[in-house]
């Protein structure tokens, strides 16, 4: 085995479910580069440079290209089948060699006739595994698992990046934030209907206050309002454009525990080992709750009702 092709969704969380993958790729054919073509400007690609040198990113053409205009075009019109066909002609395009094995958790595709067929590239020669060649009603971390199993080697539940996690927590700007008695709030979400109140922000930090704990809030630029709204305390404001994933799964590692709605970042912290309180309002925790962290993730039917209650008491389970 010389070559694989390991084509992954693209959010970081769906990266962070790979990572077991990944790992077993690698330790089944430790020889072997792999290849996953990811968009250079994302946080996925910084993910995929933690690895080391047996995992490569390819990059993908800016939206420009025509192959990917027509994509993204198909995709906001739901039309999968020239979605599924403009992908393909794209990676068939940037791929800079043939593979041995080639793994696309992508979902299936369709033919001209409207049918469901597995994901194929035609220029690659070697063996190629589909989610049609899988179970679809697990964890995500199980069933990306599988692709291991299909691919005939063991399946690990190994989540190492590659991170040195003895090294301080840096913001970009240098500056190294705390390494003990804190908490980590993400106020961001992918999506708005993801992100919890303000609030909710406030009783928590006031419940962390009064157990002689500093918040480190996280969140983008359009979070900047919120973090100003909640409770003064020794807080240290980042943004997700102010520190990289390593440092803030250094971050996240040496914290008390990280709250956080249905994230990407909930995600990394889950995998390098840290407690997590997940929180779940348009997305089901039974599905998509922190791996290692399940028994913390709280639910609701929307964020707006999700009680401060509901997190506290878990903030207490783990303290």
């Amino acid at each position: 085995m010389k070559n694989i092709l390991l084509v992954c969704r693209r959010g970081i969380g769906d990266m962070v479910w790979s990572v077991p993958l990944i790992n077993s790729l690698h330790s089944a054919f430790p020889d072997a580069h792999i290849d996953i073509p990811a968009t250079e400007t994302t946080s996925i690609y910084e993910l995929i440079t933690l690895f080391g040198d047996h995992v490569t990113p390819i990059p993908y053409p800016d939206s420009n290209h025509p192959f990917r205009k027509a994509e993204i075009k198909a995709h906001k019109a739901g039309d999968r089948l020239m979605k599924h066909t403009y992908h393909s002609k794209l990676l068939e395009e940037i791929l800079p060699h043939d593979y041995d094995l080639a793994i696309f958790e992508k979902g299936n595709m369709l033919n001209q006739a409207g049918e469901v067929v597995p994901y194929r590239i035609n220029r690659i020669s070697g063996k190629q595994i589909s989610t049609s060649d899988i179970r679809e009603d697990t964890l995500p971390v199980d069933r990306y698992l599988q692709f291991a199993t299909a691919a005939g080697i063991p399946a690990r539940h190994d989540f190492s990046m590659g991170i040195d996690m003895e090294r301080d927590a840096r913001l970009y700007d240098g500056t190294v934030l705390p390494d003990s008695n804190y908490v980590v709030l993400c106020l961001q979400a992918g999506q708005p209907e993801k992100k919890w109140t303000k609030e909710g922000f406030q009783t928590v930090i006031k419940h962390f206050q009064q157990r002689g704990l500093d918040t480190i809030l996280v969140g983008g630029p359009e979070e900047e309002n919120l973090a100003r709204e909640l409770p003064a305390t020794k807080n240290t404001v980042t943004d997700h454009y102010s520190i990289s994933l390593a440092d803030f799964a250094r971050l996240a590692y040496r914290s008390e525990m990280v709250i956080s709605g249905d994230t990407g970042f909930m995600h990394l912290a889950d995998a390098v080992g840290a407690k997590v309180i997940g929180m779940f309002g348009p997305t089901p925790s039974a599905i998509f709750a922190p791996y290692h962290n399940t028994e913390y993730a709280v639910q609701a039917e929307s964020m707006e009702q999700l009680r401060p209650e509901q997190v506290t008491t878990q903030i207490d389970r783990i303290l």
